[in-house]
């Protein structure tokens, strides 16, 4: 397989006005973004009221954080596998706390799609045949109903795809190191591992049997690989990768428009036309790639009769129906406008939808203030604690000092504090990099520019944060890069 001499996405040092007003640019916005959700979320932090006890979790919680970083920092000197060992432990034994000890009932489409699941262990795929219900509508969860009917196959227990999703999370630590490594220095991949691994948000949701675990894996499993190749394979491995993320739960199109974002940028900045080509072969691989297992599985399952209506989405106007619903709050779940999922004429309900949004903006007194309220229920609102303490009393003891309300208490005032520091660490390093005009980074910067724009549009829930916070750890982990000199947005080689 023939090797390249230079990762076709390297930006060159030479980088022309346009790359360098480009970078400038989306580095400044994310400094006012990211530091302004930062202080509303110490603001919302403040507004609680915190019991005593509360208060000294907290304190010790920011001690706790500022000590872990200065003693990763004294142990990378000693041995970078060894605190990456201890990391990963740490993640380990903090998400399996909540499997053992928090006896989360699964709610809403974690419960039906559990109740497939069963179905499907069993030998029965009807649900997935038929022209009426929740799969009819939504058939892009169908396969990872699928993934988890294996998993019961195995065992049939809840625990058992927990233990399972618990794998996918703790990878996930190992595998946001080696992407920050691969393009700032160890120190900063293991600090970025380490606030990732510690973040409140992504632990209480080990007990829930959401697709964003194995999602999430998968996605920084495609950037890994892309990251690191140098061969046509290592590309294909990377689209194949970032492929099954997007076939687990459809978000790895957001990392594909950052991908293409750079390769423009690259495109631009080389007018050779071996640059041209390579840059085009290497992507036109990822994209081939990124199709292959959302095509081929949809067509097996498609050829041997379990989902014959293949795994398209209904209504995908749905989404913006809700996320563009100015009358309401924030642009959240609602059955309001429920009715438009009974129009079957896609071209008649694209049209009601549209007459929706336009009369809801019409009614709005103040548009900028919705968005406003949109941006910070998705960014900075308390962490939704409702899908891992589901069907349990809050007087429910998990150990002899703690029950359950005091449980989900110190999850949303640690996460809040966590991630406020987060943001405004990464509000500094994007700081830093726009007044130095450095390169490193600028993937990452897209990526959680995407996912801005995305969610301006669409309906925002809490939880759907999940699969972001791990590029605002890398971006976060800047601070920390001892290689500052380097200026190029690329892989090291």
């Amino acid at each position: 397989m023939k090797r390249i001499a230079e990762h076709p996405l390297s930006l060159s040092k030479n980088s022309s006005r346009f790359g360098k007003v480009t970078n400038t640019l989306i580095f400044a916005f994310l400094t006012i973004l990211l530091g302004a959700l930062g202080f509303v979320s110490a603001s919302n932090l403040l507004d609680h009221e915190i019991s005593v006890r509360s208060g000294i979790m907290m304190i010790v919680f920011i001690f706790v954080l500022a000590g872990s970083i200065f003693t990763i920092i004294l142990f990378a000197r000693k041995s970078i596998k060894f605190t990456l060992v201890l990391i990963l432990g740490l993640a380990f034994f903090l998400r399996i706390a909540p499997i053992l000890w928090v006896h989360t009932e699964p709610i809403s489409d974690f419960m039906l799609m559990l109740q497939k699941a069963r179905e499907s262990s069993a030998g029965s795929f009807d649900w997935a045949r038929t022209n009426t219900g929740y799969f009819s509508m939504w058939a892009y969860q169908i396969p990872f109903v699928l993934f988890q009917s294996l998993i019961l196959r195995i065992s049939p227990t809840v625990k058992a795809i927990q233990l399972v999703n618990l794998l996918f999370m703790t990878g996930t630590v190992g595998l946001i190191y080696a992407i920050a490594k691969k393009y700032f220095s160890e120190v900063a991949g293991l600090i970025a591992a380490f606030l990732y691994a510690i973040y409140p948000g992504a632990i209480h949701m080990a007990s829930v049997l959401t697709n964003q675990h194995v999602s999430l894996f998968f996605m920084m499993a495609g950037l890994t690989a892309f990251s690191y190749s140098k061969r046509y394979l290592g590309f294909a491995a990377a689209g194949l990768l970032l492929g099954l993320s997007n076939l687990m739960r459809p978000e790895g199109v957001l990392i594909m428009t950052a991908l293409l974002y750079v390769g423009l940028i690259r495109w631009i900045e080389s007018p050779e036309k071996k640059d041209v080509l390579q840059i085009l072969s290497c992507l036109a691989v990822v994209v081939a790639a990124y199709y292959f297992p959302q095509k081929g599985f949809e067509n097996l399952m498609h050829w041997v009769g379990i989902a014959p209506n293949g795994f398209r989405i209904y209504a995908p106007e749905w989404k913006f129906v809700l996320g563009l619903d100015a009358t309401s709050e924030f642009g959240g779940y609602s059955v309001k406008h429920a009715r438009i999922l009974q129009i079957a004429d896609s071209t008649s309900r694209k049209e009601a939808v549209k007459d929706i949004i336009t009369a809801s903006f019409r009614q709005c007194d103040n548009i900028p203030s919705f968005f406003g309220r949109k941006i910070e229920a998705f960014w900075a609102s308390d962490e939704a604690v409702n899908w891992s303490t589901a069907g349990l009393s809050g007087t429910s003891e998990m150990f002899p000092w703690m029950n359950i309300r005091q449980y989900a208490q110190g999850i949303i005032h640690t996460e809040a504090i966590e991630r406020t520091l987060l943001y405004l660490l990464a509000a500094i390093g994007c700081g830093i990099a726009a007044l130095r005009r450095k390169r490193t980074g600028l993937l990452f910067a897209g990526i959680v520019c995407c996912v801005f724009a995305v969610y301006l549009l669409i309906e925002v829930q809490t939880r759907y944060r999940y699969s972001v916070i791990p590029f605002v750890c890398i971006l976060a982990a800047m601070l920390f890069d001892h290689q500052s000199n380097r200026k190029i947005d690329s892989p090291k080689s």
